[in-house]
């Protein structure tokens, strides 16, 4: 077993690869072309997470069971599954953004956004059905690629790109709104600190000072690329290597494009066409593990479909009404935060002073929390001009307003019950 444990390395690597993707690259991208400098503060948010990582990693290290199991042993069977449904559904947002990513990456070389969706969508499906095996490691090494020519992109423009950023980057401090604080920051940390993805690795450790080490390394890299996404993407734009966007979800592929149609002849295809491939890759890995949920919990059973077809046929439809990447991202995260981050605090605070709340209480606590989220999620349809950007914030105040109100109200009934 001992031969089977991570080293601090390993898991600082692990942890950072589920942060470093098209989300963090094409969504980071667009933000910084129309935000300037303060729109890496979801790159920076997600490396804030792995260092909050450092204190959640022994206590998980200990358990070795995921949130749903320790909450689903305590409070019974629903809370497990709605747990382990959130703990799926939240990545809907992350195949969704894969598929507005890499279809605006393909339109780069003329197919119409939509065509580009149906096509990123369908590799997708056919990818999650395939068992990829080894070759899902050439979709990691083909994003390693790409981040590699963007770092030679960083040469071209100028390495002082980096300290004129960073100065940016602090200068835009006092440039972050509420929205900005609990919309991105609290939601890409709080869903770090939750998520059973990020978990699995500090639970293999040898021992806590590895966990903690590993999580601090995580951050640390994803600090030093997120510093690197900026400079390259402010040089870019300050030197013309890229200018007047079709949208600003191209910025990342076009600086890759652009840079590469300078260097040689079809060099530009080559340096920006596997973000299409990373999009499609990324998001079948995602899709398995969404439908996997799905098969668990026997939630398609009734309506006859393929639970892979299913994930992507919602993703599909999420990308539709994605006014940005990172909004889309985040949105999908807030609903699971909000719905199982106090939850998740009473079943620690039960556990710790020995409060005994009911399986009931905590149950209605989640179910309030992802009804009030889901409310806000849909009423962006209605009201899209107040909360197209303000979403996620308000999905974290609606869904936390609501998950204490019911748990306090469930807990008032239930005491009063006890007593007549």
């Amino acid at each position: 077993m001992s031969s089977n444990k991570l080293h601090w390395i390993s898991i600082g690597i692990g942890l950072t690869t589920i942060h470093y993707g098209l989300g963090f690259l094409l969504g980071s991208g667009e933000a910084i072309y129309t935000q300037g400098s303060k729109g890496i503060l979801y790159a920076v948010a997600s490396a804030l997470g792995l260092f909050s990582l450092i204190f959640i990693a022994p206590f998980y290290l200990k358990q070795k069971y995921p949130i749903w199991d320790l909450m689903g042993k305590k409070y019974g069977k629903t809370v497990h599954h709605l747990v382990a449904f959130l703990s799926g559904f939240w990545m809907i947002g992350v195949v969704a953004s894969q598929i507005l990513g890499g279809a605006w990456a393909m339109s780069l070389f003329g197919i119409n956004k939509i065509v580009s969706m149906v096509i990123i969508s369908l590799l997708i499906l056919a990818l999650s059905v395939i068992d990829l095996g080894k070759l899902s490691k050439v979709f990691f090494y083909m994003l390693i690629f790409s981040s590699l020519s963007l770092l030679f992109v960083l040469f071209r423009v100028g390495i002082e790109w980096i300290p004129q950023s960073v100065n940016s980057l602090f200068n835009s401090i006092g440039q972050i709104t509420l929205s900005d604080l609990v919309g991105v920051i609290a939601t890409t940390v709080l869903v770090t600190f939750l998520g059973m993805d990020f978990h699995q690795f500090l639970v293999k450790a040898k021992n806590a000072n590895e966990a903690t080490k590993g999580a601090a390394l995580g951050g640390v890299i994803l600090l030093v690329l997120s510093v690197l996404l900026l400079s390259v993407v402010n040089g870019s734009i300050k030197t013309g290597l890229i200018s007047n966007l079709v949208d600003a979800k191209q910025t990342v592929p076009s600086i890759l494009l652009n840079y590469g149609n300078i260097t040689a002849p079809l060099l530009g295809i080559i340096f920006s066409l596997p973000l299409v491939f990373v999009a499609a890759g990324s998001g079948s890995g995602v899709a398995r593990i969404v439908a996997k949920t799905i098969s668990d919990l026997n939630f398609s059973k009734k309506i006859k479909i393929d639970n892979r077809v299913l994930t992507v046929l919602i993703a599909f439809l999420v990308s539709l009404g994605g006014s940005s990447i990172i909004n889309l991202i985040v949105a999908f995260y807030a609903i699971y935060v909000a719905s199982v981050f106090i939850p998740f605090i009473l079943f620690l605070l039960d556990r710790s002073r020995n409060l005994h709340f009911s399986q009931s209480a905590i149950q209605n606590s989640i179910i309030g929390g992802l009804t009030g989220s889901i409310i806000v999620f849909f009423g962006r349809f209605i009201f899209s001009s107040f909360l197209v950007n303000n979403q996620a914030m308000y999905i974290m105040f609606v869904g936390f307003l609501g998950s204490s109100v019911v748990f306090i109200a469930t807990k008032k009934l239930t005491d009063w019950g006890k007593i007549a």
